[in-house]
């Protein structure tokens, strides 16, 4: 325990666990992080992210009389999950309890994501007189809003379908922690982040689609510090 300048009687906390969620420009995630102190001014991060990814250029259209809207042309939707190891270096320490500190932040990992096939609620005619509702994997080549498709398929159909896809992680950015408990974790970090694979994850169709996302991401997280 040390005594600052503004008469403060403050801790020096050692290791800190918080979680949260997050909010990136093709989709969004949760998360949650152990940091471990290495000096007055760096620490190692521990994370684990779940989050989903989507086309930047896709878009919902909506089909009269059913609440299940369809995404015009997708393919898979896309989940991915990232174990991180990275380097938090404080720029400016939180030397009162209602202070702020800031912080740059770096990390990498693995980033496995994994493709779901989309499945939608189509009207098959079996007879001339006759019509069903069925679900079925998409294919735009034989689908459409205009013809047989009348909605989309649950969320779950077809989750032991799809292809794993094995890839890096990295991202940089910069943390604001505020919380006025001096044991308490509030956090926002915002920044850039790349997944990339070894080959294109095809969530689209009659689009390009490519090995690599980079969107900009902003956290929220909060926790506890521990000595």
């Amino acid at each position: 325990m040390t005594n600052n300048e503004f008469g403060e009687n403050r801790l020096y906390y050692n290791s800190a666990i918080y979680g949260g969620f997050f909010q990136h420009t093709s989709g969004w995630g949760g998360a949650i992080r152990k940091s471990n102190r290495i000096s007055a001014k760096s620490k190692r991060v521990y994370g684990l992210d779940l989050v989903s990814m989507k086309h930047p250029k896709q878009f919902v259209l909506p089909i009269s009389g059913t609440l299940r809207k369809v995404t015009y042309g997708k393919l898979n939707s896309f989940h991915i999950l990232r174990p991180t190891v990275g380097k938090k270096k404080v720029l400016f320490t939180k030397d009162v309890r209602k202070g702020v500190e800031i912080s740059l932040n770096s990390a990498a990992g693995f980033s496995l994501g994994y493709s779901k096939p989309i499945y939608v609620l189509v009207v098959r005619k079996d007879a001339p007189n006759s019509a069903r509702r069925a679900e079925e994997r998409y294919n735009p080549d034989v689908h459409s809003v205009n013809t047989n498709i009348i909605g989309r398929g649950r969320f779950l159909t077809g989750v032991f379908e799809g292809e794993f896809y094995p890839g890096l992680h990295f991202k940089y950015g910069i943390g604001f922690e505020f919380s006025p408990e001096d044991k308490g974790v509030k956090y926002l970090e915002t920044g850039l982040s790349l997944d990339a694979y070894y080959k294109r994850v095809p969530l689209m169709a009659y689009i390009n689609n490519n090995p690599y996302f980079v969107t900009y991401y902003l956290n929220f997280f909060f926790g506890k510090k521990s000595l």
